[in-house]
């Protein structure tokens, strides 16, 4: 929370008040282009009324998996519980790290939870776009760095690893994740982890 006077800036550090919280949520939405109805307005600030950093992270995610579309109530109740547990963060970690076990062991939870495929398709979207930016050496980076500063860790080295993923398995990737997505818009209930594993290990 901040207040201006003048040339002065006053830092708010005290615990933000629900009545707080709601016009926060309100105006990171409008900002963002995200649609919340005040009844789910409330279940997030159940679950994030003491993790602001969490509240944050929250928020984002959903104005990237879904921009300009109105979230309903078990979209965000899917979002909350996979972050309470295995987070996309952990996943995309494991992939950056090589670490082939860990990333299917999530994956296979995710499948067990009955998270959407589609939730995890935009996650590495995103970060498939950060690679890219880095081999492009571009100075801006889309949806405002978010992979870099709310994903990946600071002991995670994403420009090294967009050194090791060659052109060749972007493109394999890219075609997968179109593959995925065919798949998922001409039968919904169709099962794609096991596409959606070959993918994550081909980003290894």
């Amino acid at each position: 929370m901040l207040k201006t006077n003048q040339d002065i800036v006053f830092i708010k550090c005290n615990k933000p008040k629900i009545n707080e919280l709601y016009e926060w949520i309100k105006f990171k939405s409008k900002k963002l282009k995200i649609k919340i109805s005040k009844i789910n307005h409330e279940l997030i600030i159940k679950n994030y009324i003491d993790n602001f950093t969490g509240l944050i992270n929250f928020i984002n995610i959903i104005s990237l998996i879904w921009p300009n579309k109105k979230i309903n109530r078990k979209k965000i109740q899917q979002i909350i519980e996979c972050e309470n547990r295995f987070t996309y963060s952990q996943w995309i970690n494991y992939i950056i790290k090589g670490n082939q076990e860990k990333t299917i062991k999530i994956l296979q939870y995710f499948k067990i939870q009955n998270y959407s495929p589609v939730i995890l398709i935009r996650v590495l979207q995103n970060f498939i776009l950060n690679i890219i930016n880095l081999k492009r050496k571009t100075k801006y980076c889309i949806y405002e760095n978010y992979l870099n500063k709310n994903i990946l860790t600071k002991n995670n080295n994403l420009e090294e690893k967009s050194k090791k993923i060659n052109n060749k398995k972007l493109y394999n990737s890219i075609k997968l994740i179109s593959l995925i997505e065919l798949k998922i818009k001409r039968n919904f209930k169709k099962n794609v982890w096991l596409e959606l594993i070959n993918l994550s290990l081909t980003l290894c």
